[in-house]
């Protein structure tokens, strides 16, 4: 007697993706074989299936750790005229007058694709040489760059990928203009203007999240560097504004009836929480809140971040979140019943969302107020020096 075993196996190859250009697909293979059956596999009678730990779009991204490659793929980027990296390839696809404003986005975001996974390559590359970033390698070394050195180059990078990505929207809007007079003149009819600008539509192809977010993150884990609130503020802005185009823009019906935002069907623009947090974390760890035109910026940017995600509807915060806000809160504002107030309600929204952690209890008990944050401050720092045996 024998008993037939399966097993599945799972090759990763690579292929253009008709969705946005990503490349990852599957080649699902069937091998049978029969073995003998023995006393010790009489019981082993299931079918043996093999299946990644994790999906590929959750793999550890590729990091440019050659730092020869690293500086030469980097300056050979930079030197590119502007237009050269992916523009004038993409300038067909908003010439089809017939072709819908996704099928545009589609398109040119594949063409895109190469040159946008090169930049995150190399970005990533030179965040591994950055201390305490989140592609921090320990003991990456050979780069004759400093730490500092490094997030210039990411900048530039960014910089580049975003004036390339503006290039192709300007071109596209001037098109389409055209277009218009054009049809105005056979139809001898002026054709109404549309609200929004045809650059609005989607947002600009070139810089994505993730080169936002290293960018962020490497600025943020700088020591002793200080930086205008507004510095972090602007780059995470500029982030979720394209985030928010797109979001808009790619929600299907049952996602705006639902109301809530695509899940993994973009992941180009898709903000992250260090998209917030690396930004929060800049503006509480390198705000000088002794000058009061930055103490000022440090309040107003962080709260907007920190409303933003309190109402955006595909991601939650996080006690790091809340960590930096109360920082920033301590920091910011006087010994008074205000900043207690404002304190307690960060500590209510972490402990109703299930965020308290032992580093969350010490950044609120780190807030010295010596009975002048009010009474409810009080009671909150009395009963977090209280052990909980003793609670009722």
């Amino acid at each position: 007697m024998t008993i037939p075993s399966s097993r599945l196996i799972l090759q990763r190859q690579q292929f253009s993706q008709s969705h946005l250009g990503r490349r990852v697909s599957y080649v699902l293979k069937r091998s049978l074989s029969s073995a003998p059956a023995t006393s010790e596999s009489s019981e082993a009678t299931s079918v043996v299936v093999d299946f990644p730990t994790r999906h590929s779009w959750k793999q550890t991204p590729r990091v440019c750790s050659d730092v020869q490659e690293l500086k030469e793929s980097t300056a050979s980027i930079l030197e590119q005229p502007l237009g050269s990296l992916y523009v004038s390839n993409a300038s067909d696809s908003f010439k089809d007058s017939t072709s819908s404003i996704e099928n545009q986005r589609n398109e040119v975001y594949e063409i895109a694709d190469a040159t946008i996974q090169q930049v995150e390559y190399l970005m990533r590359g030179h965040a591994s040489f950055v201390e305490g970033s989140i592609y921090d390698r320990k003991g990456s070394t050979g780069s004759s760059l400093s730490g500092p050195e490094h997030l210039e180059q990411m900048q530039l990078l960014l910089q580049k990928m975003q004036h390339e990505g503006n290039l192709y929207m300007r071109l596209r809007e001037e098109h389409l203009k055209l277009a218009e007079e054009e049809t105005e003149e056979e139809d001898g009819e002026k054709v109404a203007e549309s609200e929004e600008s045809p650059d609005m539509d989607f947002a600009p192809p070139g810089a994505t999240i993730t080169m936002y977010d290293a960018v962020l993150d490497s600025m943020a884990v700088q020591s002793e560097r200080r930086e205008d609130p507004l510095v972090f503020f602007e780059t995470s802005l500029q982030a979720l504004q394209a985030f928010e185009l797109d979001a808009d823009f790619l929600m299907t019906e049952e996602d705006k009836r639902k109301k809530q935002y695509f899940q993994q069907r973009d992941t180009y623009t898709l903000a992250t929480p260090v998209t917030y947090n690396a930004a929060l974390r800049g503006i509480s760890d390198h705000t000088d809140f002794s000058n009061p035109e930055h103490r000022d910026n440090a309040l107003n940017a962080s709260f907007h971040l920190y409303n933003h995600m309190t109402h955006s509807e595909h991601l939650l915060r996080n006690s790091a979140s809340i960590g930096y806000m109360l920082h920033i809160v301590n920091q910011a504002l006087p010994d008074s019943r205000v900043k207690g107030n404002i304190s307690v309600t960060f500590w209510k929204q972490a402990y109703q969302m299930g965020l308290v952690t032992p580093q969350l209890v010490e950044r609120m008990q780190s807030i010295h107020s010596d009975l002048k944050c009010g009474p409810e401050f009080e009671r909150v720092v009395k009963q977090l020096e209280t052990p909980l045996s003793d609670l009722p």
